[in-house]
């Protein structure tokens, strides 16, 4: 992988570097193959945060089918939040004369970064068919005010082993929000609840986190988190969509929300961390 003389963390670029794919050599111009800038945008006055990805990639000639995966690790203050996802369609096989083509990522678009980051590390991968191992093609670190490098960036190394498995609940909000007559809240007022979670020791690549929130009046509702596969120790992923909501509870109606870890998707649960939510107020711990 080259690295060209280009970028530093910030509104623009955030690194460039070489690479890229396909046969085993660099698809890579001479400005580099991969460009990754920081972007925000505003969000009902709120200010939100994310990655805009172009990076060089040229298809195997045979075989079957590719798929690629970009996987984005950023550093928020204490937090190292993580996007890791696959890309849509998956690439056909390069035909006979195909030039290499620029490829775009978003990373953080769904589950935005609350602030500016000051470091990110950028992972792209292929793999062929939905089994095969993957090959990276890119993978860089970049700082604020520093020339790129290439490889992972520094481990980010937080206090303990957590509160149950391994992991920790950073933090939880949970919002009202009103009835949104171009959306999806057509009965009245909705909570959304809204989450970081931490691991402190690498997790099982299948893992998953189970999310519940049960209210006193009979209420329920829950969603499993597969972000939580894979993290490394020191890393996070943060629920910043509408992805648990329900009506909102009578006054004084208690709520309890529940993490819980899950080697595999249904397995086995490790209770994480559970919250009190009553009234617009949550705390932690079972509700008394």
């Amino acid at each position: 992988m080259r690295r060209a003389p280009l970028a530093t963390l910030g509104l623009g670029m955030l690194a460039a570097c070489g690479g890229g794919g396909g046969d085993g050599g660099s698809g890579a111009g001479g400005g580099g193959g991969l460009r990754v800038a920081v972007r925000s945008r505003d969000d009902h006055g709120k200010v939100e945060w994310y990655l805009e990805a172009r990076y060089r990639y040229t298809a195997p000639k045979d075989g079957d089918e590719t798929h690629l995966q970009v996987r984005a690790a950023c550093q928020v203050g204490a937090l190292r939040l993580v996007n890791d996802e696959p890309e849509y369609p998956a690439m056909r096989p390069r035909l006979r004369g195909e030039r290499p083509g620029w490829q775009e990522s978003t990373p953080f678009i769904l589950s935005e970064l609350p602030a500016k980051p000051s470091m990110c590390e950028l992972r792209i991968t292929e793999h062929e068919g939905y089994r095969g191992a993957p090959r990276p093609l890119y993978e860089v670190c970049a700082r604020l005010g520093q020339a790129p490098v290439d490889g992972r960036c520094p481990p980010n190394v937080v206090a303990g082993d957590g509160t149950g498995g391994g992991w920790s609940v950073p933090e939880l909000t949970v919002e009202h929000v009103a009835p949104d007559p171009d959306g999806v809240y057509l009965n009245g007022e909705h909570l959304v609840l809204r989450y970081t979670v931490q691991a402190h020791r690498d997790q099982p690549p299948a893992g998953w986190m189970h999310v519940t929130i049960a209210c006193a009046d009979g209420a329920t509702d829950d969603t499993s988190h597969n972000e939580a596969g894979g993290l490394r120790g020191g890393e996070a992923f943060h629920a910043g969509q509408i992805k648990l909501h329900q009506q909102v509870p009578p006054a004084s109606t208690p709520c309890t929300v529940t993490f819980a870890a899950q080697p595999e998707l249904g397995g086995d649960e490790t209770r994480v961390e559970t919250f009190c939510y009553r009234d617009r107020q949550t705390t932690r711990g079972a509700c008394g």
